[in-house]
């Protein structure tokens, strides 16, 4: 093409292609947006919940008396037990921000409800709502004139997908859905037989949660945003109390394969700065249905029993959290994490360091115990006034607990070594006594220069049949400030 043309070819096809794709998008409204459209979606296609269940609430102002906020957990409570007209207005990745936005729109516009109940998950604590601005499914519903624009031309101007072309060729259905009219209608028989469905092979249940990763959803233990979280609340409070609106809070429980991934730490700076704001329901620690596989479907989202019961126990004002009640919460909370050494596993777990370990006992410390384990001639161990200097001088070098023994179901191991290169530490364990160390039954972790920790989850039979650590991979210095193993005072066995 001569260079002439192309400008002109360039502004032709431009104008053509932002002139075709709002029609597009409109005409197919896959998330149902654009048409306010809370009575359909496409099949195998979540709508924008978030936005439609506002748009369905202000079409229906005076419909209902109790609203019921969280996140996706919330579709396994059972609405029906809780006296009113209630409506549920859980949705995907549900955070104090957008719960607030929400309900600023809807007392806005003269809802009238007596009140309110708001879930939250630990993702609150750092999960900023505006990232649901990025979000077909999740975009928030507009709240002036200029959002409005922001909001539609978004959806106006995706780009084109399979679901699309799927939309246009007619292979997609729109059907007629109550996931936004009658939220509880829909989700609740699907939620009994779900559950009904797990117990009807409960090991294979057990085996896949075993299995299971943690659900993290982007968490990384780095940025977080309490502050702001707790300065929602305090609006959301407000609000509620200007419009004679009865403010229910709670945390919902979490799977512990997900709760040991999170630092415990923050959580409970949550919770304190929480109940000098209002009191709450706490369900959010490793208590018997956190360790129940057959009560989750995944490592996020628990059965509709445990659902049920939160529902219950709020309404019996079980598992309230005051400002004068916190610091025996907090206790209670770090407690139990005995609890998972009582459970009988199978496998090696790491998890988050910043879970406070001062209601175990210590049987190993490297700096103190000299005779409990063993060590080849690849490394050398000298202790020194805060770490132990661990030299290596071979590509093979090992470890021995060779009488160390537990006697809780697990044991927590936890490592912090300082090391200037990339490295692997290696766990072999054995099965039985009479094994062999083989490299099928291995646990590895990576080294990374600089300072690293670790809290490893442990099953008993792996310590007492003399557990192998290959500290590292590769010769040099370093560093080792901690290397213990902690287990359950017989007091709380």
């Amino acid at each position: 093409m001569k260079k002439k043309y192309f400008i002109p070819f360039l502004i032709i096809g431009s104008l053509l292609l932002f002139s075709i794709l709002p029609i597009i998008n409109y005409k197919t409204d896959i998330w149902r947006v654009l048409h306010h459209d809370y009575k359909h979606h496409y099949s195998g296609r979540t709508p924008n919940s978030s936005f439609l269940k506002v748009s369905y609430l202000l079409d229906n102002k005076e419909k209902y008396d109790t609203l019921i906020m969280g996140s996706s957990r919330g579709g396994y409570m059972d609405m029906s037990l809780i006296p009113g007209s209630v409506y549920n207005m859980k949705f995907i990745f549900g955070t104090t921000g957008v719960h607030l936005h929400n309900l600023k729109i809807l007392l806005e516009n003269d809802l009238q409800i007596k009140n309110l109940w708001i879930g939250m998950n630990e993702y609150v604590i750092w999960k900023n709502p505006k990232d649901h601005d990025n979000s077909f499914k999740r975009r928030t519903y507009p709240d002036t004139f200029f959002a409005s624009l922001s909001t539609y031309s978004f959806y106006l101007f995706e780009n084109i997908t399979a679901k699309h072309i799927q939309v246009l060729k007619g292979e997609s259905r729109l059907i007629k859905s109550s996931i936004n009219t009658n939220p509880n209608k829909n989700n609740m028989p699907f939620a009994y037989r779900r559950e009904k469905k797990i117990l009807k092979n409960p090991d294979l249940r057990i085996k896949k949660m075993k299995e299971s990763k943690p659900t993290l959803l982007g968490y990384n233990d780095d940025e977080y945003r309490i502050d702001e979280a707790i300065e929602e609340i305090k609006e959301i409070k407000k609000l509620c109390t200007d419009n004679n609106i009865t403010l229910t809070l709670f945390m919902y429980p979490s799977f512990y394969r997900t709760y040991l991934k999170y630092n415990q730490y923050k959580i409970e700076e949550f919770k304190r700065k929480l109940s000098l704001v209002s009191h709450f329901h706490d369900f959010y620690y490793l208590r018997d249905w956190s360790l129940n596989e057959l009560l989750w479907h995944d490592s996020s989202h628990f059965t509709v029993s445990i659902g049920n019961q939160i529902i219950r126990d709020i309404q019996k004002n079980k598992f309230l959290v005051t400002k004068d009640t916190i610091n025996n919460q907090i206790v209670k909370t770090r407690e139990a994490i005995t609890n998972i050494l009582k459970k009988p596993l199978n496998y090696i777990y790491e998890f988050n360091v910043n879970i406070d370990l001062k209601a175990l006992k210590n049987i190993f410390n490297l700096t103190n115990n000299k005779n409990d384990f063993f060590f080849n001639d690849h490394m050398t161990l000298k202790k020194e006034k805060s770490f132990v200097a661990m030299h290596v001088k071979g590509n093979d070098p090992v470890l021995i607990l060779n009488k160390v023994k537990a006697t809780s179901k697990n044991v927590i191991l936890t490592l912090k070594m300082e090391s200037k290169k990339k490295t692997v530490m290696t766990l072999f364990y054995k099965k039985r006594a009479t094994s062999n160390y083989n490299e099928s039954d291995a646990y590895r972790i990576h080294i990374h220069e600089g300072m690293n920790e670790f809290n490893i989850l442990i099953p008993k039979q792996y310590i007492n049949n003399q557990l192998r650590i290959d500290p590292v991979d590769k010769d040099g210095n370093y560093k080792l400030k901690a290397l213990s193993i902690y287990e359950l005072d017989e007091d709380n066995e």
